[in-house]
């Protein structure tokens, strides 16, 4: 009995590396991964300060969404503070399922120094709910802009069924017997977890009413958006692999909606076989695709391991007593 508690915190972890091991079993069998080290090795040296030019542009933008919506919950946090809590969230990636692990840790980072977790932790959501609507209405823009690039028809479906999943989770935001229903559920429940739930629902179903707020918000969606296409445009560049930026408008959001599931560790073997079946789907080269993968991933683990830094700094910096309570 006393060994279940254990055993049930590792088997989730355990799980989701074994599906990471899988995926990139998978992907060594799939691509001549010799060919694809070697275009990594002459990558050129200057492409490599420009991505991490671009990740500093990228997380900066986010941070103005992320404020846009805190500010309208009456939270004035700098950005500069926002920023170095969104590359902590890039260090917790690398230990959580998905890309989107470190957005609960970001979240709960900045609720927990003003008591509002409700409000961060929805803050965090609509920043990211938002950039999830701006990746599908920019493929589905860029399809009509560029209708010659070869998507298949698997590629089609998927566009469209997370175009239409995104429409009903739109509407039911908007629909406020909805809210009713989720809060009323939550009252069942007399557990401070349920109360910070439903803290967490208002604040979300808030924004309902808020249009120039999420006007906005879909604004810097877009431009966050743009940016990641530049980034793997660059890191084509840096690689010698040829790319046309419409077609990467297309595919790069379908890549990045595929790794937010949350099925391994930080999306190891999903982002890189997502890279490798849509841009080969559209012509590219399996192990260019792998290529511009492996570059990508290499620079957030270099990111995420600043933000363990970061969070190791702030870790230290905060009394003893606070820590203990933790």
């Amino acid at each position: 009995m006393s060994d279940a508690g254990p055993l049930r915190k590792w088997a989730w972890p355990a799980a989701r590396a074994c599906v990471s091991a899988a995926l990139i079993a998978a992907l060594v069998a799939f691509v001549d991964w010799k060919s694809s080290f070697r275009t990594i090795a002459g990558i050129r040296p200057l492409y490599i300060l420009w991505l991490f030019v671009i990740s500093a542009a990228v997380i900066w933008i986010s941070c103005m969404k992320w404020r846009l919506f805190l500010e309208e919950l009456g939270n004035r946090t700098p950005v500069s503070r926002l920023f170095l809590l969104y590359m902590v969230g890039y260090f917790f990636n690398n230990f959580t399922p998905g890309n989107v692990g470190g957005d609960v840790v970001r979240g709960m980072m900045l609720g927990r120094g003003r008591r509002e977790m409700g409000g961060s932790l929805g803050s965090v959501f609509m920043e990211r709910y938002t950039g999830f609507v701006g990746l599908v209405l920019m493929a589905v823009a860029a399809v009509c802009l560029n209708p010659g690039i070869p998507v298949p028809p698997r590629v089609t479906a998927l566009i469209l069924a997370v175009s239409a999943g995104i429409l009903c989770a739109s509407v039911l935001l908007l629909f406020r017997p909805v809210e009713q229903a989720v809060l009323r559920l939550l009252d069942r429940f007399p557990w401070a977890s349920a109360r910070k739930a439903g803290s967490f629902v208002n604040v979300v179903f808030s924004f309902r009413s808020k249009r120039a707020v999420l006007a906005k918000a879909m604004a810097w969606s877009l431009l966050f958006n743009l940016m990641a296409v530049v980034n793997v445009q660059a890191a084509c560049a840096g690689l010698g692999v040829e790319s046309d930026f419409l077609d990467l408008a297309v595919l790069v959001p379908m890549v990045l909606l595929v790794s937010a599931i949350p099925v391994s560790m930080n999306a190891i073997g999903i982002m890189e076989g997502a890279f490798v079946f849509f841009l080969a789907a559209a012509g590219y080269g399996r192990e260019e695709a792998l290529s511009v993968a492996l570059v990508l991933r290499a620079k957030n683990l270099v990111v995420g391991l600043a933000g363990g830094l970061i969070f190791a700094w702030w870790r230290a910096s905060r009394p003893a007593a606070e820590r203990t309570r933790e």
